[in-house]
């Protein structure tokens, strides 16, 4: 018995027609002033304290590189409905999320 693998793969910059539908969501919503999902602090960490049920965040010095990675984030990329949900996923899996996060902030600085 053969066993086939999903996979999809991008080439040169297209992606599915979901993301279009989805994107144009998210514009329209932008447009009359609703940000469908939010980057912020308070919601990332609470989100991430929910998954790993942890509370102890030990040292906070990673806060200060996390809030400008956020406000970088919102302010400065421009990101689409389907990255913004995708990035969110991806920094609310604290604390790898952040540590990553203040590694590649160190890195860039």
């Amino acid at each position: 018995m053969q066993q086939h693998s999903a996979q999809l793969t991008v080439n040169n910059n297209q992606h599915p027609r979901w993301m279009d539908w989805i994107n144009w969501g998210g514009r329209r919503l932008q447009t009359i002033g609703i940000q469908s999902v939010q980057l912020n602090e308070e919601a990332l960490l609470a989100t991430a304290q929910k998954q790993s049920q942890l509370t102890d965040w030990g040292d906070d010095s990673f806060r200060v590189g996390f809030k400008v990675l956020i406000t970088a984030l919102n302010e400065e990329a421009d990101l689409s409905l389907v990255g913004r949900l995708f990035l969110r996923a991806d920094l609310s899996r604290l604390p790898e999320g952040a540590t990553c996060a203040v590694n590649l902030l160190l890195f860039v600085q």
